[in-house]
């Protein structure tokens, strides 16, 4: 009888682990299909953000070329720094503060900035503590 106990308990220990087993692989593939989402999420929102970039830009060189035809010399510069706020790289926007003098203070001005234009405000805010 005690053998039979015993071999009872091995079976249902046995049964127990297959059965862990079994749900660990489930577990796995939760886990793996979350991460897919996740990333895919993340890819998906980065292109938003480079097409909303981009669109950004396009429209602020628009409104600098306009204040430059209308002589506007306050708004041509808070468009073009806006321009670096979103694109440091922007050849036209570095051009014009090369030209004015003030590119190193600029850079140095939004490298200090709490807020990453390129990614959601709400995110900048949270991450600085504002």
């Amino acid at each position: 009888m005690q053998n039979c106990f015993r071999a009872f308990v091995l079976l249902i220990a046995c049964a127990l682990v297959v059965h862990a087993a079994d749900n660990g692989k489930e577990i796995e593939a939760l886990v793996r299909d979350h991460g897919e989402a996740v990333a895919k999420a993340d890819k998906a929102r980065e292109l938003a953000t480079e097409k909303s970039r981009d669109e950004t830009v396009a429209k602020l060189v628009k409104l600098a070329g306009q204040a430059y035809a209308e002589k506007d010399r306050v708004g041509e510069t808070n468009a073009w720094r806006h321009v670096l706020q979103l694109d440091r790289k922007h050849p036209k926007a570095r051009r014009y503060f090369t030209d004015l003098g003030t590119l190193e203070q600029l850079e140095k001005e939004l490298d200090e900035s709490k807020v990453d234009w390129n990614r959601s405000i709400h995110e900048s805010w949270w991450e600085n503590g504002l």
